[in-house]
């Protein structure tokens, strides 16, 4: 039963692995349609931010600040409002998108905590406006703990953004390699607990996972960025990208996985092979 479960397990885990780069690409293209993060998103969140920004916009920015943290309600936060509407652009803005998303829910003894931080795209007719707007939402009511606009963000998103277009040979020379690494991590990983008798298998198991090296392979300038020979790596392929910032490809040698697999080919390249002869029949 348990090897079942582990079983499962890995195969889930090699689907994942597989599919993460392309699900990466595909979430980040703002050109595909069928990933649209604001569906991720209570609808009531969606329309706070966009009330707010509408405020924002018209003027009333001592509304805003009633209802800002405690420790925001200063004539220094009222200015730097003011500063940040003058920013904006002349026009009226396509409807919100959303572009980032963060939330936790925070327990203590005074009650849960539910903090929220939306990040929408207001496309005007000559540039992109990125509004950034942070909640807590508890039983006293929300507050707002930041707000931040963005004037000018078109270029920065289209720089850094993620999508099947992009993909030149070395992209998907890179692609490639990850998926390699992964498969040869995960075949190694599936193999170890799937063994029976083996010695130190978690020991084994974590080994595995671990990369030696590091090379990391920039999505947008599509160049290698970072070559660190005497690095570990857990596990040994990723992918990362922080907002406002290019997609990396991080990957090492799966040193683990290649000596489990070289083992695991000897000792049964070595395994004695038992010949029987059928007896005669009486």
């Amino acid at each position: 039963m348990i090897r079942q479960v582990l079983a499962t397990l890995a195969a889930l885990l090699l689907i994942g692995l597989y599919m993460y780069p392309i699900a990466q690409i595909m979430i980040s293209d703002p050109a595909n349609p069928a990933f649209d993060l604001q569906t991720m998103v209570p609808e009531a969140d969606m329309e706070r931010v966009r009330a707010d920004y509408t405020t924002f916009v018209s003027g009333d920015l001592s509304e805003l600040q009633a209802r800002m943290d405690s420790s925001l309600r200063t004539p220094e936060t009222l200015t730097q409002l003011t500063t940040m509407r003058e920013m904006l652009p002349e026009g009226v803005p396509a409807p919100a998108r959303l572009i980032n998303m963060n939330w936790r829910l925070v327990e203590s003894t005074n009650g849960s905590r539910r903090m929220t931080e939306l990040v929408v795209a207001y496309d005007y007719p000559d540039k992109t406006v990125l509004f950034t707007a942070a909640y807590t939402e508890q039983a006293a009511g929300v507050t707002i703990n930041r707000m931040f606009l963005q004037p000018d963000a078109g270029s920065l998103l289209q720089t850094h953004r993620v999508g099947f277009d992009q993909l030149s040979p070395p992209h998907i020379l890179f692609i490639t390699l990850y998926l390699i690494i992964m498969t040869i991590t995960v075949w190694a990983l599936y193999s170890c607990l799937m063994t029976t008798g083996l010695k130190w298998k978690w020991a084994w198991a974590i080994f595995i996972l671990i990369g030696i090296g590091s090379v990391s392979f920039q999505w947008s300038g599509g160049a290698l960025t970072h070559i660190q020979p005497l690095f570990i790596r857990l596990p040994s392929a990723a992918i990362s990208q922080m907002f406002f910032q290019s997609a990396v490809v991080h990957f090492s040698l799966p040193l683990g996985a290649v000596l489990f697999l070289l083992r695991r080919f000897k000792s049964r390249k070595a395994a004695p092979v038992t010949l029987t002869q059928d007896e005669p029949a009486t």
